[in-house]
């Protein structure tokens, strides 16, 4: 909705992986568009999509499917398993949140100052 557009050849696909990846909120499923070194070249949230309708997917795209496809995983094996499959908030789950949180903590800090300050 709000990303930019990609568009990939057909030639640099040679393989589409489906992974889902066990999160603390519960499986989170994507499908993977890989090229020759195994790299993720594109990722799409997987939306109840079955292995059959990426199987027709991948024969639209003649490539094969990952044969792995129905093993769970976790980000950190995904992540050594796909190159380039995560996004560096993902591979920094600690940091980024502390980014998030310290600048929130800081406005709430402010605010609440601001209005002890104004009693």
């Amino acid at each position: 909705m709000f990303g930019g557009t990609t568009q990939l050849p057909r030639t640099e696909i040679q393989q589409i992986a489906l992974r889902t990846m066990l999160t603390r909120t519960g499986p989170e499923s994507r499908m993977f568009f890989l090229g020759s070194s195994g790299q993720s070249l594109l990722r799409v949230a997987r939306f109840g999509l079955t292995y059959d309708e990426a199987s027709e997917l991948a024969a639209a795209l003649r490539v094969p499917i990952d044969p792995t496809w129905d093993r769970p995983t976790t980000f950190e094996r995904l992540a050594t398993e796909i190159p380039g499959a995560l996004t560096w908030s993902e591979r920094h789950r600690g940091l980024y949140a502390a980014l998030i949180m310290i600048p929130i903590l800081g406005v709430a800090l402010l605010l609440t100052l601001l209005m002890h300050r104004a009693n």
